[in-house]
């Protein structure tokens, strides 16, 4: 196991710049997940780490070592592609030695180290085989296997996933986890799917535009986001966020006044004392309760989906702002075109101020 440190880490490509100041440490044995949208720096993040691209400016150290100008081959990590690349004229167990042998490693012991790591996967059965005579799940089996025989201080994970269907991915999610549970090992994992974040990583990283906007466990960044990127970006269905041209701060909780200009009473969420400005209240679907016309802010249905086990409702508030809101099917299905009457659930709510940040964080 290693630790990795970045400190106010660089990367520019020319007049590009792509990582813009980068401080963060992965802990020994932390799986940490890099999340962002397409082109905000997490894949070449990865690769400054794995030595695949040099380093502009700040420090890299992996286990307490240096390691900006250390050679890839040097620096005890194992990366796993979104392309399985493997050699489709080599056996499953070739490929999986393949690094093993180019390193002159006796055969005894690439063949022990390859078993070892095909029993860990549940791949043994498989070991004479060719790529082409293996399923998607099966090759990311091997590919992760060919990095597990070369036992590294550090797996790197680029989007290993993308290439399989859905439900191969929750099976393979799984199987990420287990892996990690077992080897205890640090692992870094790139994606862009937030499920595949929050259901792997101890802790999160979302980065934006070559930033890091926040990082901490799901649960820290789900309820209580630093900044509207990060409360929109983590979450399915996506957080609401409705503008408020005032907000005032009263002992009850908040008086809201809406874009459409509707009052909504916010309970049990502190502003700062004498809070009287503008500002946007942030709900997830989950946390919104369907009320009298009388208590809450009136929105049109628009559509209702019903997924088994939960109906989302669709709707848009006077001001046009779209606002989705998830119900228990035991509840009564409002219609397309009928209007209902929301909520926040107490304590619930997230205040974002003028320049995005949070303005507090909820109960």
């Amino acid at each position: 196991m290693a630790s990795l440190v970045m400190r106010n880490l660089r990367k520019s490509f020319d007049t590009t710049h792509v990582i813009k100041g980068l401080d963060m440490e992965v802990k020994q044995g932390e799986f940490v997940v890099f999340v962002g949208p397409s082109g905000c720096g997490k894949s070449t993040l990865l690769r400054m780490i794995a030595g695949l691209e040099d380093i502009t400016s700040g420090t890299l150290e992996i286990e307490g070592q240096l390691a900006n100008n250390l050679p890839a081959a040097q620096r005890g990590i194992a990366m796993v592609f979104q392309s399985y690349a493997l050699y489709p004229h080599m056996t499953v167990a070739e490929n999986m030695g393949f690094a093993l042998k180019m390193a002159k490693v006796p055969a005894a012991e690439i063949d022990r180290a390859v078993r070892r790591a095909a029993e860990v996967l549940d791949i043994t059965r498989l070991l004479a085989r060719k790529p082409g005579a293996l399923s998607g799940g099966q090759r990311q089996r091997v590919a992760i296997g060919r990095a597990i025989v070369r036992e590294p201080k550090v797996f790197l994970f680029d989007e290993p996933l993308s290439n399989l269907d859905a439900a191969l991915r929750v099976q393979m999610r799984m199987e990420l986890a287990r892996l990690h549970k077992e080897l205890g090992t640090t692992m870094v994992y790139v994606t862009h799917d937030q499920v595949e974040a929050m259901t792997l990583g101890d802790r999160i990283a979302v980065f934006n535009d070559g930033y890091l906007e926040q990082i901490g466990t799901p649960t820290e960044l789900y309820n209580t986001p630093r900044n509207t990127f990060v409360a929109g970006f983590l979450g399915s269905p996506k957080i609401n966020l409705l503008p408020c041209t005032h907000v005032e701060a009263t002992r009850e909780g908040n008086l809201a006044t809406t874009a459409g200009g509707q009052k909504l009473n916010i309970e049990g969420i502190a502003l700062p004392e004498g809070f009287g400005q503008a500002a946007t209240l942030a709900v997830r679907p989950d946390h919104w309760r369907l009320v009298t016309p009388d208590q809450g802010l009136a929105a049109n249905v628009e559509l209702t989906e019903n997924l088994g086990d939960a109906l989302l409702l669709h709707t848009a508030a006077q001001d046009g702002t779209r606002i989705t809101v998830k119900i228990s099917p035991d509840l009564p299905t409002p219609l397309a075109g009928e209007s209902v009457f929301l909520q926040p659930v107490p304590g619930k709510a997230i205040w974002f101020g003028a320049d995005g940040n949070a303005l507090n964080r909820p109960g």
